[in-house]
């Protein structure tokens, strides 16, 4: 089963707040990029970041975030990355980035209980991000017909979901 954009409820971009450490976070990827700038100890870009609004959040935008999609989530992260420090960045490790986005899509499907039955619903079908990247999704488009099972199973978000419904 794919799933494309910010519109699909396991998409990492979906407007679905859930709690960790007592701060509220709109979409899992605010708290994977949130994870990734204080593991770079930038504490000041942290306190930029929790200021994005979600473009489906009722409250209204902040300036900062002129159009709230949680792309500029991605690519504030990208922009925090080439602030950090060498050392910082070793942190960052592929193990710590698969073990934190896997935690926050656990977090995200535990706080939302409709979620998680619509995930439950999907037994042991496979689930793939269908989009360009290569490393979390299946480096495809949903309207790409050469997408394959082993494709799907390379997904590494994909495969974090369908572990998180076991």
């Amino acid at each position: 089963m794919a799933f494309q954009g910010a519109n699909d409820p396991f998409s990492n971009f979906h407007f679905l707040p859930f709690v960790y450490e007592e701060e509220r976070y709109s979409c899992v990827e605010q708290a994977f990029v949130m994870k990734k700038v204080r593991t770079f100890e930038l504490h000041g870009v942290a306190a930029e970041l929790m200021r994005f609004i979600h473009k489906d959040d009722p409250t209204p935008n902040s300036p900062r975030w002129p159009d709230g999609h949680p792309r500029e989530l991605k690519w504030f992260g990208r922009e925090a990355e080439e602030r950090a420090t060498p050392a910082a960045k070793r942190k960052w490790s592929e193990n710590a980035q698969r073990s934190s986005i896997a935690f926050f899509v656990e977090q995200k499907f535990r706080q939302n209980q409709h979620l998680a039955a619509l995930l439950l619903a999907t037994n042991d079908t496979w689930i793939a991000e269908a989009c360009k990247d290569r490393k979390w999704a299946v480096g495809y488009y949903k309207t790409t017909h050469s997408c394959t099972t082993t494709h799907q199973k390379m997904a590494l978000l994909g495969e974090i979901g369908w572990a998180a419904s076991s």
